[in-house]
């Protein structure tokens, strides 16, 4: 085993990507040739001083990038570097065919026509005001755009005030607008013990710490928040309420009311991330409505229409507005005032109607497929969800089925990488049913659930 320690002094950003972008440059200049191997994940983690789930990640977007190999039961090994002549990487496209790799584990539509993006492509080139959409726009966005979201939004059962919100490049982009304007380096950010894990990335970002707070099968349980806030000072509270990731929660009314009250009583900011508050067929009022004075309310046109549309939406309360609208400034001037436009224009043309409508009728006719594959297989998959929190059989551990689907060509992404602070992982896996193409969907999903029910048993430590 080589023992390489990189050194991740000067490389800011989450420690995953710095941890691959370090391992990329030691490829790239020979100090780790073809067929080394790579430290353990846990060895590494203690050398580095990080969480064994931040190795796991790194590892897992070097392989995405070509630089590693994992073999079971041997370890993760460096590539040969690709010969000059070689194709370049391709994305997934509808049907790769033959021995493609099917990926359950990125959470994002999947849209096969891109008929209603070319028409519109094409409206645009025709219009006289086109001159608008390549110049500088105001740090928050376009009123007009700003609009489109507040009646988006409004569906939802609250319509916030144009003025008070601002366009961003994605949701992740505004949920570190968001957390950078609110927080300072060593503040706490409280949130679910398992959530999605760009929250925990753009904490360590900005040098915040976390706090787990305990969920069940409605999403955060408020006597657990008041809990996590006596145990000391924290800034915010960043909550799911609306088919969480990765556990498919959904807060009832009840519930809503309960971390309300707890967020006003412990003088929090909540940040309410709704991406996909949008899909299932009776919304859920979101929490903001309940305390908008004190809650920054996140969604996205990525996960409504289509994942490379990267307009996301934030109403903030006149106290924190114009402080994240400066975040935005300073990160990246503006949102996109092009594909801010293609959103509002089908927000407004009932485009988005139908493509969530589509969605729905696939998502439903996936989750019924899924649900006969994996007949006896404990899964939680709500109505509109785009990902399932499947419980693993017995005998199984995340690592065990992770390794398996993967001989399988079948990916889902590591449990470890939705665990908050020091939270054990449970044992149970996302499996994202929305990404693939129809075809490779069908076929996997019987293949996965086969996998899962072939005997397993644990393996003896021999010391």
């Amino acid at each position: 085993m080589t023992i390489w320690t990189p050194s991740l002094d000067d490389r800011p950003g989450p420690r995953y990507l710095a941890i691959a972008d370090a391992l990329a440059n030691d490829v790239a200049r020979g100090a780790l040739s073809a067929d080394s191997r790579l430290p353990t994940h846990r060895d590494l983690a203690y050398r580095l001083g990080v969480t064994v789930g931040t190795v796991s990640r790194a590892y897992a977007e070097a392989e995405r990038r070509g630089l590693v190999r994992g073999e079971v039961g041997r370890g993760t090994f460096v590539r040969a570097p690709a010969a000059p002549d070689a194709p370049p990487i391709r994305f997934g496209s509808a049907e790769d065919g033959d021995d493609a790799t099917v990926d359950f584990s990125l959470n994002c539509p999947y849209e096969p026509d891109d008929s209603g993006f070319r028409a519109t492509l094409g409206d645009l080139a025709a219009s006289p005001d086109i001159r608008a959409l390549i110049t500088f726009r105001p740090g928050a966005g376009g009123r007009f755009h700003r609009a489109a979201a507040s009646r988006l939004v409004a569906r939802l059962g609250w319509e916030p005030d144009p003025d008070l919100m601002a366009i961003t490049n994605g949701a992740q982009h505004a949920l570190s607008a968001v957390l950078a304007a609110v927080c300072r380096p060593g503040d706490t950010l409280l949130g679910e013990c398992l959530t999605y894990p760009g929250i925990r990335a753009a904490a360590e970002l900005i040098g915040l710490k976390v706090r787990a707070v305990e969920i069940d099968e409605e999403g955060l349980i408020p006597d657990a928040l008041a809990e996590a806030c006596a145990s000391g000072p924290a800034k915010a509270l960043i909550v799911q309420p609306t088919l969480h990731n990765p556990s498919t929660a959904t807060m009832g009314e009840a519930r809503r009311d309960a971390i309300a009250e707890v967020v006003a009583r412990s003088d929090l900011t909540l940040i309410e991330d709704d991406v996909y508050g949008h899909h299932p067929t009776t919304p859920r009022r979101p929490i903001v409505s309940r305390i908008p004075d004190r809650t920054v309310f996140i969604t996205s046109a990525s996960k409504c229409l289509l994942p490379g549309l990267r307009t996301g939406y934030l109403a903030a309360p006149p106290s924190l507005h114009e402080a994240i609208v400066d975040v935005i400034r300073t990160t990246s001037w503006m949102a996109s005032p092009l594909e801010a436009e293609i959103a509002a224009r089908w927000i407004d043309d009932g485009h988005l109607d139908r493509i969530v409508a589509a969605r729905r009728r696939e998502l439903a006719r996936r989750a019924e497929r899924l649900r006969d594959a994996f007949a006896g297989i404990p899964v939680r998959l709500p109505q509109g969800s785009f990902h399932a929190w499947v419980s693993l059989p017995e005998g199984w551990t995340t690592e065990s089925v992770r390794a398996a689907a993967r001989d399988a060509h079948i990916l889902i992404p590591p449990t470890e990488a939705f665990v908050l602070g020091r939270t054990a992982p449970p044992r149970a896996f996302r499996l994202s049913i929305s990404h693939t193409s129809r075809g490779q969907y069908d076929e996997a999903i019987p293949r996965l659930a086969g996998l899962l029910r072939q005997p397993r048993s644990r393996s003896l430590a021999v010391i």
